[in-house]
C-alpha cells in the first residue's frame, strides 16, 4: 500500500476499531495509519455492552479517534427498552461523542417494527442532543428516508451507500452525507462507481467499515482502517476532480459532519 501523499489528510468516518479483530495490535495499526495519511477515525458502536470499550478509544491521540454511541439493528433481538435510557444518559455525560450511531434498519433481520421504533427513538435523541446520525440501511432506503424526514434530523451520514442516483439525491436533499466505502474498489461494482462519480463531492465522505467490509482482493472480515487509502484512490479514479482537491473536500466534509477540527 502506497501512502496517500504527504500533503493528504484522510478521515475514516466509519471503523469498528473496538472489535476483537484488532486486539493486541491497535497501536501498530494506528502508527501505520499516520504513515499513509490517515489522521482521524470515527468508531461507531453497535450495542450497549460495547459503549465502555468504544469510549476508551477516544483517549487515543494519534490518529485522533472520535466515537459514537448507538443500537445497531443487526442486534435487534438483544436490545432492551432500558438501553434507550442508558443511551440518553451516555449522550448527556460523554463529551467525546460526535454522533448517534450506528443506528438504522436492516431488511434481512427480524422484528422490523421493533427496529423502526428503536430507530425513531434514536433519531429523537440525536435531535435532542443536536448530534448527527450514522445510519445503517440495508434494502430499506425508502423507509429510512421517510423516518429521517419525519424526525427533523438534518445532519448525518448514510453508511456504506450503494444505492441509486435517485436514492442519493433524496438523502442529500435532507442534508445528509453519503458514506462511500470499499465497495467502489470491487470489480463488480460498476453501478455504484458510476453513481458515486456523478454525486456532488460536497456530499461525500469515505469509510472502511473495518473489519467487516474488505477492499477488493481481501477476504471478508479482514478489513483495516489502512484500506482507506484504497477507497480514496478508487474515488480519485472515478471522479473528474484532481486528487488533492478530492482529499481536501472529503476532509472538510467529514469535519463539518461531525463538528470537529
Amino acid at each position: 500500500m502506497s501512502p496517500a501523499g504527504a500533503s493528504v489528510q484522510l478521515f475514516d468516518t466509519h471503523c469498528h476499531f473496538d472489535f476483537s479483530f484488532f486486539d493486541g495490535r491497535r497501536e501498530e495499526v494506528l502508527g501505520d495509519c499516520l504513515r499513509v495519511g490517515i489522521h482521524r477515525l470515527v468508531v461507531p458502536s453497535v450495542q450497549r455492552t460495547a459503549w465502555p470499550a468504544v469510549a476508551s478509544l477516544a483517549a487515543t491521540a494519534l490518529p485522533h479517534i472520535d466515537v459514537a454511541f448507538g443500537l445497531h439493528p443487526y442486534f435487534i433481538e438483544a436490545h432492551q427498552k432500558c438501553d434507550l435510557d442508558d443511551l440518553d444518559d451516555r449522550l448527556n455525560e460523554d463529551g467525546c461523542c460526535v454522533a448517534v450511531g450506528e443506528i438504522g434498519l436492516d431488511a434481512k433481520k427480524p422484528l422490523i417494527q421493533k427496529q423502526e421504533e428503536l430507530f425513531c427513538r434514536q433519531l429523537e435523541l440525536a435531535r435532542h442532543h443536536d448530534l448527527p446520525v450514522i445510519v445503517h440501511s440495508f434494502r430499506t432506503h425508502s423507509r429510512v428516508y421517510k423516518l429521517i424526514k419525519e424526525s427533523g434530523v438534518r445532519k448525518g451520514v448514510i453508511h456504506a451507500f450503494s444505492g441509486s442516483l435517485q436514492d442519493a439525491a433524496r438523502f442529500i436533499e435532507l442534508g445528509l452525507h453519503l458514506g462511500i466505502g470499499p465497495v467502489i474498489t470491487w470489480e463488480g461494482s460498476r453501478k455504484t462507481r458510476n453513481t458515486v462519480s456523478q454525486l456532488p463531492i460536497e456530499a461525500l465522505v469515505i469509510e472502511t467499515d473495518a473489519p467487516d467490509m474488505p477492499v477488493s482482493g481481501m477476504p471478508k472480515g479482514s478489513g483495516s482502517p489502512l484500506n482507506l487509502v484504497s477507497v480514496y484512490e478508487a474515488m480519485c479514479a472515478i471522479r473528474s476532480e484532481q486528487p488533492e482537491l478530492i482529499a481536501r473536500q472529503l476532509w472538510e466534509n467529514s469535519c463539518n459532519l461531525f463538528d470537529v477540527e
